[in-house]
C-alpha cells in the first residue's frame, strides 16, 4: 500500500480506477470494458470522458510524484498498467496459498491465512472487486476447513 499512498490523494474516482487497472496490472482492457466497470449507469460517451479525464490525472500524478516504475500505456482502445514491482497481500496471499497447496505444507498454508486480514477491497464497495473478493474468500474459507480452524 505504501507505494500507492499518494494515487489515494488524486480523488476518489482516479483511486477506483487506478485499483482496477492494478487488479488487471499487465494485461490489455478494452476502453469500454473499463467504462462498464466503473459507470455502469452512466452513457458511455459521458462514460469515456470521464475515463480520458481520470486517465490524465492518474498519469499527471504519477508524473507529479515521481511514482517509478508504473507505466499506463494505450494502444488499440486498450488500457494496461505495466508495474515493474508490487507488494500486494492478494499477491502474497495467492503465492503462499499455490506454495501450500502444491506441496502439502500446512505452515505455508497458514502463512496464507495470516496475510488474509479481511475481504478484498471490501471498505471501498466497488462493484468490480465483488468477483475477486468472493474468490478470495473462499480460497481463504476453504484453506480454514483444511486446516479446521475457524474463521
Amino acid at each position: 500500500r505504501n507505494e500507492f499512498e499518494n494515487i489515494d490523494r488524486i480523488g476518489k474516482k482516479a483511486s477506483e480506477l487506478f485499483a482496477y487497472l492494478l487488479e488487471n496490472r499487465c494485461v490489455p482492457v478494452h476502453k469500454e470494458k473499463v467504462c462498464d466497470s466503473l459507470w455502469p449507469d452512466v452513457e458511455p460517451k459521458k462514460a469515456l470522458i470521464n475515463l480520458q479525464s481520470i486517465m490524465y490525472t492518474i498519469r499527471k500524478a504519477i508524473r507529479e510524484y515521481d511514482i517509478r516504475g508504473i507505466n499506463i500505456e494505450c494502444a488499440n482502445d486498450n488500457y494496461m498498467l505495466n508495474i515493474e514491482k508490487v507488494n500486494m497481500d492478494i499477491i502474497e496471499f495467492a503465492n503462499a496459498l499455490e506454495k501450500g497447496i502444491n506441496s502439502n505444507d500446512s505452515a505455508m498454508l497458514k502463512s496464507a491465512i495470516e496475510i488474509y486480514k479481511g475481504d478484498y477491497l471490501e471498505e471501498e464497495g466497488w462493484i468490480w472487486a465483488e468477483v475477486k473478493r468472493e474468490q478470495l474468500r473462499k480460497e481463504y474459507l476453504t484453506v480454514l476447513k483444511k486446516l479446521k480452524l475457524k474463521a
